[in-house]
């Protein structure tokens, strides 16, 4: 073993040399830009303030022993591979595509907890491993065993949706919520509309002031029977979930071998899809599984499928008619039949047509209110400033913000960047990224929220056919990979670079409880009587949302209930409040109950 060992040693060529030194630069700059807390955590240190001393020789004495390690694995496990193989050549190019994820490890960002230390090195590794496997076996991934691969899907959906389930209760009990303030008018809005008052709600007085929705009425049957604001956020999970299974269709359209499975996990860990699972109960993200439906049927040349999910999507929110329009658009450029052409490009331009009407008609029965149809309103005062505004429009827009731009990148950087751009799909979303880009607020491109939904679903599919034609380049065949093969490691690979970005969402997962804390909050919300109107902190909406009318602190009048925590016990005077209008019924952990005299 040993003279074969030196053997291939002496047969690595400069140029593997090269490349298994950059290999093990990239492991060694991922390790010494990795936190003091996270090597801590490996060894099970205790850290706390700035590292000194004794310790910091450990951390440094630490890295450096790992270094080592891995080179000599690396180093070791090149040379065996090399022997393994009569024809060099072959054998040095699979080593290489092998080792090659090795690169994902830059793509991570520190967070400053274990998983930030723990996770890349595990997708890595698994990664490389599945491409050995790949690349001793080509001829396993010129076949699809359905069954198998449904199992996987169904599997992977399932385990997704419950780990979601749990999260969000377990954030709900801890009033660590995301966005606690839109998730509360949602839930007004349900529980309203199971009173009577269809879709009614205290912040801007009807959902239609806000949205022309009426896809929410398919989702009142079950808030009939479960009256409680999880079950919106379960809802949302499920068909959030369920979503993978037309892109699985739509992957096994494209693909048609082994690469869907990889290439369908990477739409499920998307961060701009995954994170709507953390999320308020928005419109938009129930709108996945028949966006998706609806590009399926299209693909396949179904019309009459086609339109029904069509119909479905628009009536989800009104700026998806744009999306109607872009398949009217694409349908030309593909110099498909007129009707598939026609319909979409009508359809859609009567539905923004009819949108708008509803929008402008409850405003004014509801007295228009900031937060109703903000983008609306926000564009329209901006085109209304006067001379120069279509200048100042453009100027103050989010395209000439770098730190938009930084995050419009980011779109693209899980995907690879190049192959979005490869496929005209990507214009179906086109339309709400230039709406996003064209809006003043920052927070259009903040990963949780729901702005750019449409946008990730077409550009995922537009990636995919875009991997498609570079596995069919004949620069990757001369690698002596068939296509398919090739295919499943370029898919492989990009899944991979998915999941290296989960510190998008990851952190947002997390609730932490302050079991004393939480317990004074659910004392002083059950304190409130059940139809009083009620001023409570954002954290606490969530909870006093199922009755007729209430407001957060800061937002308005003061109601005849006033709840004040610690985040809002700097906002307001808990003392003057007392003394002039109000007598304290609750003080527990810093959480007071005020009611008017």
């Amino acid at each position: 073993m040993n003279s074969r060992l030196k053997e291939a040693a002496k047969s690595v060529s400069l140029k593997d040399a090269v490349f298994i030194l950059a290999a093990a630069l990239i492991i060694l700059n991922y390790i010494f830009t990795s936190s003091y807390k996270n090597i801590a955590l490996i060894l099970g240190w205790s850290y706390s303030g700035p590292v000194s001393g004794y310790f910091r020789n450990l951390t440094f004495l630490f890295p450096a022993l790992l270094i080592y390690s891995c080179l000599a694995c690396l180093f070791f496990l090149y040379i065996f591979i090399l022997a393994s193989f009569k024809d060099r050549g072959v054998s040095s190019t699979y080593l290489k595509i092998a080792l090659s994820p090795i690169a994902l490890l830059y793509l991570w960002r520190g967070h400053g907890e274990i998983s930030t230390f723990v996770i890349p090195p595990l997708i890595v590794l698994t990664t490389i491993a599945v491409f050995f496997a790949a690349l001793l076996k080509q001829q396993r991934t010129d076949s699809l065993s359905p069954q198998k691969d449904k199992a996987v899907i169904f599997g992977a959906v399932f385990l997704l949706a419950i780990f979601f389930i749990c999260v969000n209760t377990q954030k709900y009990a801890a009033f660590t919520s995301f966005n606690p303030k839109d998730f509360a008018i949602y839930n007004q809005t349900f529980w309203n509309t199971i009173q009577g008052r269809i879709f009614q709600n205290s912040a801007y007085g009807s959902n239609f002031a806000c949205h022309n929705s009426p896809f929410l009425f398919l989702l009142v049957p079950f808030y009939y029977f479960f009256p409680h604001p999880l079950t919106l956020i379960f809802l949302k999970i499920v068909f959030l979930s369920l979503a993978a299974i037309p892109f699985y269709l739509i992957a096994r359209n494209i693909l048609r071998n082994a690469s869907v499975i990889p290439a369908t996990i990477a739409f499920m860990f998307y961060p701009y899809i995954i994170s709507q699972n953390i999320s308020a109960p928005h419109e938009i993200a129930y709108a996945p599984f028949f966006i998706l439906f609806t590009y399926y049927f299209y693909r396949t040349a179904r019309f009459w499928p086609f339109l029904v999910f069509l119909s479905l999507t628009l009536s989800i929110k009104e700026h998806l008619s744009l999306i109607a329009v872009m398949f009217g658009v694409l349908a030309m450029l593909e110099k498909r039949k007129g009707r598939w052409v026609s319909i979409p490009i009508i359809s859609g331009t009567v539905w923004a047509l009819f949108s708008l009407w509803i929008i402008l008609h409850f405003q004014k029965i509801y007295s228009s209110h900031p937060d109703a149809a903000w983008l609306i309103a926000s564009f329209g005062k901006r085109l209304g400033q006067g001379s120069g505004s279509l200048i100042n429009f453009i100027l103050g827009a989010n395209i000439f913000s770098w730190f938009s731009l930084k995050w419009v990148f980011m779109f693209f950087l899980p995907l690879l960047v190049i192959p979005p751009f490869l496929s005209l799909t990507g214009i179906l979303g086109l339309p709400e990224l230039l709406i996003n880009l064209a809006s003043d607020n920052l927070a259009m491109f903040t990963v949780p929220w729901h702005y750019n939904v449409t946008f990730s679903c077409f550009l995922i599919i537009a990636a995919l056919e875009g991997l498609k034609k570079i596995s069919e380049r004949k620069e990757v065949k001369s690698l002596a990979l068939n296509a398919p093969s090739a295919l499943f490691l370029l898919t492989t690979f990009m899944s991979a670079c998915v999941l290296m970005h989960a510190y998008l969402w990851l952190p947002f997962t997390g609730a932490f409880r302050d079991k004393d804390y939480v317990y004074a909050l659910e004392k002083a919300i059950a304190s409130l009587p059940p139809d009083a109107y009620v001023s409570v902190p954002p954290k606490a909406a969530v909870r006093v949302s199922c009755r007729q009318k209430y407001n957060l602190l800061g937002k308005g009048e003061l109601a005849d209930y006033i709840l004040i925590d610690r985040d809002t016990s700097k906002l307001l005077s808990a003392k003057k409040i007392h003394n002039d209008y109000y007598t304290e019924i609750f003080n527990e952990e810093g959480v007071v109950v005020l009611k008017k005299r």
